[in-house]
């Protein structure tokens, strides 16, 4: 009998073999379940991100990758985040069970501050570190039309902080969700979800749906392989309503409202022995958002579009207490200017207002603020030659009361030198604004003691700075997408990007505090913008219907960050954290295969190679999904996650206050009923 640990060895052999056996099944399979795959099959699928109006993928002239809602369907994910992992390029790492990682093209972190992400347009990046709270937004995945996800800047039609790329969620009309969804699951990891939704119509111009959801999902394990304390709940619930008064307006409504706990093991700071402890601590998330839009179309060109949205949130993490309002007003107008230009324009205000209760290890000064963001922009698009040759010019304007006047210009095109293939380039100015922590405020990084400086601690602090100023970077880009034959797409990017001003910790002598108790010396790592350098990579997909029963998707990207101090500047080690903490290679095999009319067997196997600062070697992990329909309003899956290792290290916090801690291997099983 073999015993666990022989297992476990041969388990990546035991995965790889299966690989094979999924992508030799279709030679043998005889069933004819998908349709034939034709190039408008593979190219008329519609992004609106990169124009803000409707257009053919296959035309975007950005690094744009769509994913539907039957690619996460099959992928057997249950969140946001872990659905990002299919988007090429894109660095999906778990930092503990409630926290992620997320980012392309570089500068992965907790709080990634170079990705913009938005739910149906509604901006959900916080202003406080710069980034996203992934445990605070979540939606029903079986509500998701599609997410929208563009690898570069953004910039020029999303404003600021969209500098790697911007996400945008999607989620289906209320006329498509008309009827009642039942989801129930548990697993190992995933202990126990729920989901409720239904819709009707609301007469013969509008619908509604209503929705609740809960899951409750195990901890995961620590450093030293035993059980962490970061389990993580939550319960959220919401509504939407779409109404059509006549066949040129259409109005939308649609609000979420939460809560949730979440678990990690956190570390507390003292100015006595031992300087430090470790406790479990059980925070909690709440909050809603309500978001109203208006469109209205003058004719088949003429669209104007008004976006009103409210977001409450409150944060208590232990260390971070806190609660948040964003308020803004979006206007945005296309139009037809003579038969070759296409013209959208707009402006908005965004109103940011937080109130912090401070403590003894992060502080916010002054701990309340209003912030006011002032933007507009315009883009033109012209067509020559039809739609084969297409110049976009546009830029961003914005007043932001951390970093001034700013501009956001860019200018992209399209070549389409036959039916299936198509050429696009394009080059960019996108910034990155201050954040609330780099402005103002303290973090308490740690606190240790010296032979040279006495008894008296030393208490290690990193604070805002003031004069810290705007990131930015100059991107340039180019990419092709080419139909071969009739089954098979590829997609291809390459990019090299130019920043400056980057993000550094100041590093200064020491001051004593002898009217303290205890008297303690303070070690000051104030921000600063010491960092400049460059980046360049390449991103490619291919998608293959290898048979009317079986696609396989592969994806691979390459990046490389060249990062160094600018004249004159100190830093703590920041430049060789950029080079480091983002993998070189990334890459991920997706099959999908239809065994019978009923049933269907999904599996993904992704690599990661190694992040040397963080001291995480390279890794490749596995995911499959059993799906079966014993009725044509049932569906029962079954899925594996992290099938190659009982536990694996994927990411380390940059701010050290929690702990860290390793995916487990698990499996969930779950119910869906329509009616």
């Amino acid at each position: 009998m073999r015993t666990v640990p022989e297992i476990n060895r041969r388990m990546p052999r035991i995965c790889l073999l299966l690989l094979l056996l999924l992508l030799a099944a279709p030679v043998f399979s005889q069933q004819k379940n998908l349709a034939d795959l034709s190039l408008q099959d593979l190219t008329d699928v519609e992004v609106t991100m990169v124009s803000r109006k409707k257009e053919n993928l296959f035309q975007a002239a950005a690094a744009v990758y769509v994913m539907t809602q039957e690619e996460i369907r099959q992928s057997g994910v249950t969140s946001i985040p872990e659905a990002l992992r299919l988007v090429p390029g894109m660095q999906v790492a778990r930092i503990d069970a409630n926290k992620w990682a997320i980012t392309s093209r570089g500068f992965n972190g907790r709080f990634s501050s170079k990705l913009l992400v938005l739910i149906d347009g509604r901006v959900i990046y916080n202003h406080l570190f710069s980034g996203v709270f992934w445990d605070m937004h979540d939606v029903l995945l079986e509500d998701v039309e599609r997410i929208e996800v563009i690898r570069g800047p953004g910039a020029t039609l999303w404003g600021s902080n969209a500098i790697n790329g911007v996400i945008n969620i999607i989620t289906k009309s209320a006329q498509d969700t008309q009827g009642g969804f039942v989801q129930l699951g548990a697993g190992s990891e995933e202990k126990q979800m729920a989901a409720v939704r239904y819709g009707a119509n609301t007469g013969d111009y509008g619908a509604w749906r209503v929705y609740l959801k809960y899951f409750e999902r195990d901890a995961f394990l620590d450093s030293m392989g035993h059980d962490a304390a970061d389990d993580w709940d939550a319960l959220r619930g919401g509504f939407r309503w779409d109404w059509e008064p006549t066949s040129r307006n259409q109005i939308s409504v649609l609000g979420d409202g939460y809560r949730g706990h979440i678990g990690h093991h956190l570390e507390s700071v003292f100015l006595y022995p031992p300087y430090s402890s470790w406790t479990d601590y059980r925070g909690t998330n709440q909050g809603y958002d309500l978001q109203m839009s208006w469109l209205h179309y003058f004719s088949n060109a003429s669209l104007l579009k008004i976006l009103f949205v409210h977001d409450y949130s409150e944060r208590d993490e232990g260390v971070l207490s806190a609660r948040f309002r964003m308020s803004e007003l979006d206007v945005s107008y296309l139009f037809d200017c003579g038969r070759m230009n296409q013209v959208v324009a707009g402006a908005g205000c965004r109103l940011y207002q937080d109130q912090y209760d401070n403590g003894t290890r992060m502080v916010m000064i002054p701990d309340k603020k209003n912030l006011m963001l002032w933007s507009a922009f315009i883009q033109d698009e012209i067509h020559f030659y039809g739609e084969r040759l297409k110049l976009i010019a546009g830029s961003k304007f914005e007043q932001h009361p951390y970093a001034g006047f700013q501009m956001q210009p860019n200018i992209r095109m399209h070549y389409i030198p036959q039916k299936r293939l198509c050429f696009w380039a394009a080059v960019s100015r996108a910034v990155r604004t201050p954040s609330r922590a780099e402005k103002g405020g303290y973090y308490i990084h740690q606190i240790v003691t010296d032979d040279f400086l006495g008894d008296s601690p030393i208490v290690v602090r990193m604070q805002g700075n003031p004069d810290f100023r705007s990131e930015t970077l100059i991107a340039w880009e180019t990419g092709w997408r080419w139909v071969p034959a009739q089954r098979i797409f590829v997609d291809a990017a390459a990019f090299y990007n130019q920043y400056n001003h980057l993000f550094s910790g100041l590093i200064m002598g020491p001051v004593f505090n002898g009217d303290a108790d205890p008297p303690h010396y303070v070690l000051p790592l104030p921000t600063d913008n010491k960092v400049a350098g460059h980046s360049a990579g390449i991103e490619l997909l291919s998608e293959m219907q290898v048979s009317r029963s079986f696609k396989l998707n592969l994806n691979y990207s390459y990046t490389k960050l060249n990062m160094h101090l600018i004249e004159g500047g100190l830093d703590i080690g920041t430049v060789y954290n950029y080079e480091q903490q983002y993998p070189v290679h990334m890459g991920n095999i997706q099959s999908v295969f239809q065994i019978n009319r009923n049933l269907e067997l999904d599996c993904i196997v992704r690599f990661v190679d190694e992040l040397e600062d963080l001291v995480i070697d390279r890794y490749a992990n596995m995911d499959v999904r059993i799906g079966w329909r014993p009725a044509k309003k049932l569906q029962v899956a079954l899925v594996g996650q992290n099938l190659l290792h009982d536990s694996i290290l994927e990411f380390k916090p940059e701010l050290n206050y929690t702990e860290y801690t390793l995916p487990q291997r698990g499996v969930y099983a779950t119910l869906e009923c329509r009616f």
